[in-house]
This record gives structure tokens, C-alpha cells and sequence, in this order.
């Protein structure tokens, strides 16, 4: 067996368990379909590293003597989102189930996803066009390979990290500031028992942003010159909105109610709606880290409550 192939399955492993989802099948079905997942959206976006993959899969010999077209044909299947992917569960269920070890129905995910992808033709097309409808924690699942295929089919950062880092552009000052601070933060936030809770991502950014100016004025001045014109303005505005309208009567801060009222104002996106039905409490932790952070940083300048006007 191939020991980057083993490392590629057992990295998809890791993601699911940081990534758990309710009414989830046994972990490894789970990681069998997020693999075949993986192998049709790196195959829709990327062909060519997808063939470079099903090379290395066909020397191992992955399918198992399955017919390919008896695979295309039971899991050309075209759904949105977990509705989807638990079709595909079941359809694909009696390819794996007498495989002799967990590693080789992991890896037989992979390989099913390829070809699925590539008949009918236009089954690619239609799945990116469906991209868009899954939401960020499903999008980073489903994306592993697409972006592991960059690092030798490895991935060189813990799950939530790489999630964090999709947030950025890649080498800017926010970006490594943010997710420098959230590792810290999450290294920390496994010591309860829910390490998502909000108060402790907003608590800890909002700190996280205070600190920062006082030691590391440097980094800030660096992150404040990255924002797009216009957005430094928009941030002071929600820092009216949010902060000066929420600050308790004796002048202190509760930076979960900066985060909640926040998403209140929010969008484009749901986050109240996303926060009070308990689902993806690893976008809501991001968000409120990141917007308590910048709140944070306004906090240590003179900022009225409404802009004076000649």
C-alpha cells in the first residue's frame, strides 16, 4: 500500500472528525463519501491532477475489479448538498462493503468519484454549477483535494487551520494574523467541552485586536493598509452599530453581543439563522473572532458616535 495514498485517507479522516456532522453515518462511510465528494469536484476543477490520482489508485488495483460503467451508471446521481451526498452513501454501500480493510473503502471513495465525473460529459458542468449552493463547511470538505494536490496530496496545516486560511488571501498580513491568533485560540478552546462556544472566540478576538495594537502595532498598520478602499470606513460604522450600541451601562465591552449583534446586521448571509440552529459552529467561531478582532483594534482609537458633519 502506498504510504501517501494511506496518508491522504487518513487525512480525510482527521477532517471529519474536526468537521462531525448531526445524523452522520459510521466514520468511515462518512469519509467513503466525502472521498467520493473529493475525487468529483477535484475531477470538475482540476482533470489533470485527477488523472494523476486515479493513476496511482489503478496500480493499487482500488477498484477491485469493479465494471466502470456499472459505477457510473448506479452513482451518476445529481442532488444539492447532504441530501446528495447520503444517496450516494447508499448507492454506493455495496461497492465497499466486502473490502477487507477500512484504508481500501476509503481509497475506493476517491476512485469513484473520478469517473463519475467524467461520464456523461456534461455531468461536470452541472456539478460546478451546484458549487455554489454548499455551504462553507461543506465546501471545505468536499474541496481536500483540490486543495492537497498543491502540497504533494498532504495537507500541511490541522483542519480548522486550512479552513481559517480559505478566509485570506494567501500570504497577506490579515491572513497570517488571523489564523496565527485562531490557532492559538482553538489550542486553548479544546480544554472545554464545546470548543466552539461564541463567547470564547469573541471574547478571545476581541483581546486578540486589543493586544495586537499595543505589541504588535506593526502587523496592525500592515493589516489595516490590505483593506480595500472604502472598508475602513465600513468598519468603523459597525463598530457604532455594534460595539457603542452594546456596551453595558458601567462602559464595559460584552464582545458576544458585539458578535451577535452583528449577525444580526449581517448580509448576504444568515449567521443569526446559521448561529441559532446550532450549524456550523466552526464558520460562526471564525466570524466572530474575526469581527471582534477588528472591533477590537477600534477600540483603542477615539471613535465618535456619529460622524460630525460641518
Amino acid at each position: 500500500m502506498s504510504t501517501r495514498l494511506a496518508n491522504l485517507a487518513n487525512a480525510l479522516v482527521v477532517c471529519a472528525k474536526e468537521f462531525p456532522a448531526d445524523d452522520a453515518p459510521p466514520l468511515i462511510e462518512r469519509v467513503t463519501q466525502l472521498g467520493f465528494a473529493n475525487g468529483i469536484f477535484l475531477t470538475v476543477k482540476h482533470p489533470e491532477d485527477a488523472d494523476q490520482l486515479l493513476a496511482e489508485l489503478d496500480v493499487l488495483e482500488i477498484s477491485g475489479g469493479v465494471d466502470r460503467s456499472a459505477l457510473v451508471a448506479t452513482l451518476h446521481i445529481l442532488l444539492l448538498g447532504d441530501a446528495w451526498l447520503r444517496t450516494i452513501g447508499e448507492k454506493l454501500s455495496p461497492f465497499v462493503q466486502d473490502r477487507p480493510d477500512d484504508l481500501r473503502r476509503l481509497l475506493f471513495g476517491f476512485f469513484a468519484g473520478i469517473p463519475v465525473a467524467k461520464s456523461p460529459p456534461n455531468y461536470a458542468k452541472l456539478m460546478d454549477a451546484q458549487w455554489g449552493s454548499f455551504n462553507p463547511e461543506t465546501k471545505f470538505l468536499y474541496a481536500r483535494l483540490i486543495r492537497w494536490r498543491l502540497t504533494g496530496w498532504k495537507p500541511e496545516q490541522p483542519p480548522f487551520v486550512e479552513f481559517l486560511a480559505g478566509f485570506y488571501t494567501s500570504g497577506s498580513m490579515v491572513g497570517r494574523v488571523m489564523v496565527g491568533s485562531s490557532q492559538v485560540v482553538l489550542a486553548v478552546a479544546r480544554s472545554f467541552s464545546n470548543c466552539w462556544q461564541l463567547r470564547v472566540w469573541a471574547e478571545t478576538g476581541w483581546e486578540g485586536g486589543r493586544q495586537g495594537v499595543l505589541h504588535r502595532p506593526e502587523h496592525i498598520n500592515a493589516m489595516i493598509a490590505e483593506l480595500r478602499e472604502g472598508l475602513l470606513e465600513e468598519v468603523v460604522e459597525l463598530y457604532r452599530s455594534c460595539v457603542l450600541t452594546t456596551t453595558a451601562p458601567d462602559g464595559s465591552v460584552r464582545p458576544e453581543r458585539v458578535a451577535l449583534r452583528f449577525f444580526s446586521l449581517r448580509r448576504g448571509r444568515d449567521y443569526a439563522e446559521i448561529y441559532c440552529c446550532g450549524e456550523q459552529p466552526r464558520l460562526i467561531a471564525h466570524v466572530a473572532f474575526d469581527f471582534c478582532f477588528w472591533m477590537g483594534v477600534l477600540s483603542t482609537q477615539p471613535i465618535p458616535r456619529a460622524v460630525t458633519r460641518p
